[in-house]
């Protein structure tokens, strides 16, 4: 469990926590490999980057706390023991200005905290909100009612019990892994737009860690040879709406979003098209010194008339399909004079082929990504350097047998 003065803050006012990246490469496509070569490049030892087994932190919005202050941003800022955490949290609510003048309640809130602590010593660590309250309502009850009323009648004490159970109930907490210690990055998203393929968002801990990344790398992130824009994003990611307001502020924002949808958008400005031509209709029917009764009847026939459509109308006789004939097989895409570079494409794969067939076939130190077209039996195979792309055509030369299909082997353009 995290200490207030070891954790980053997660509800302090900031501006936005986001980070912003233009001009990224679109390949490879894998989210999985994409990030660690995003790492290795704002962070050479980047536990991720180096080791491309450990699996990468996953984040699901929909299995966060509803309270992001019950949430632990790693378990590297823990203590390392629930006792410990527990104590260091207890001497804190202990020493609070509220008890100044409360001795007597103090030392019985230090007697329960002391009980609770040697009935649950071997699960400290599974305690929960729920259980804290239920075992602090038996507490209560089992109090003298002048005693009770002095407890329930200490100014700010509700607060300062609520604080306490975030603090202590490990059972109820949240754990976040971060991608970067160094950098405080949480997440990395990329947009699946086709016309921003090449940008993605960066949220960080807080805007401070975000601030001083755009400080350190605006105009000197290279990527793949590219030359990545940093800046702040104009607004949160959706674990950045959460971080800052909890389930309430993700919530906000995933209404936002259903209302920009591109559908949502057409059916609304479908409706608003159709109610301007009905006052437009309205109004020179009017003007024809029409009835008020004689224009709803137009207007109620306009509208129930069906769309043009699903009216039927006279349509052109198809012309005869002609013939089918026999799919002629693709041909093999010349590229003996392609520079050697991290891809290799492969042709004429054999019918059926898996991608992890792929995958095994051209095995090899420093394979990122095998990206398979199936429908057109080809396959491109990304390593992460020239030469061991190289390597990899060397051994298995520009052709060889799979299966009774002669596979070609070459650089991708």
């Amino acid at each position: 469990m995290a200490s207030t003065e070891d954790a980053p803050a997660l509800n302090s006012e900031i501006s936005c926590r986001c980070v912003h990246l233009r001009n990224l490469p679109r390949r490879p496509s894998s989210h999985d490999a994409f990030v660690r070569i995003l790492l290795s490049c704002v962070d050479p030892q980047n536990k991720y980057a180096k080791d491309r087994d450990l699996p990468l932190p996953q984040i699901d919005l929909k299995q966060l706390p509803k309270d992001n202050r019950r949430l632990v941003l790693d378990k590297l800022y823990s203590s390392g023991t629930h006792h410990s955490d527990f104590e260091t949290a207890k001497q804190s609510f202990l020493g609070d200005s509220i008890f100044a003048n409360a001795e007597a309640t103090k030392t019985l809130l230090s007697d329960f905290l002391t009980a609770l602590q040697a009935e649950r010593e071997q699960s400290l660590n599974t305690l929960t909100i729920g259980q804290f309250r239920k075992s602090y309502k038996k507490f209560q009850q089992g109090l003298e009612s002048t005693k009770r009323e002095e407890l329930n009648n200490l100014e700010g004490l509700h607060s300062r019990i609520r604080s306490l159970e975030r603090d202590i109930c490990a059972g109820s907490k949240a754990y976040l892994s971060l991608l970067d210690h160094n950098l405080g990055i949480i997440g990395l998203s990329r947009t699946t737009r086709c016309k921003h393929q090449s940008e993605g968002f960066l949220t960080f801990i807080d805007v401070d860690s975000a601030q001083r990344f755009v400080e350190t790398f605006k105009g000197k992130l290279m990527v793949q040879g590219r030359t990545v824009g940093v800046s702040i994003a104009a607004k949160e990611s959706m674990l950045g709406a959460y971080l800052k307001e909890g389930k309430k502020g993700l919530d906000s924002m995933l209404r936002q979003k259903h209302k920009s949808m591109p559908d949502n958008r057409l059916r609304d400005e479908a409706a608003k098209k159709a109610k301007r031509h009905l006052r437009r209709l309205r109004t020179k029917l009017a003007n024809k010194g029409l009835t008020e009764q004689e224009i709803s009847r137009i207007i109620k026939a306009k509208t129930e008339q069906p769309s043009p459509s699903s009216q039927d109308s006279t349509k052109r006789p198809r012309s005869p399909s002609p013939e089918p004939t026999a799919k002629k097989r693709k041909v093999v895409a010349e590229v003996a004079a392609n520079p050697p570079n991290k891809v290799l494409l492969v042709q004429n794969l054999p019918t059926g082929v898996t991608r992890e067939e792929v995958a095994n076939a051209f095995s090899n130190e420093g394979l990122v990504e095998v990206r398979l077209v199936g429908v057109r039996n080809l396959a491109f195979v990304e390593y992460d350097t020239v030469s061991n792309a190289t390597n990899v055509k060397s051994r298995l030369g520009n052709s060889y047998e799979w299966n009774g299909s002669a596979v070609s082997v070459g650089f991708a353009k």
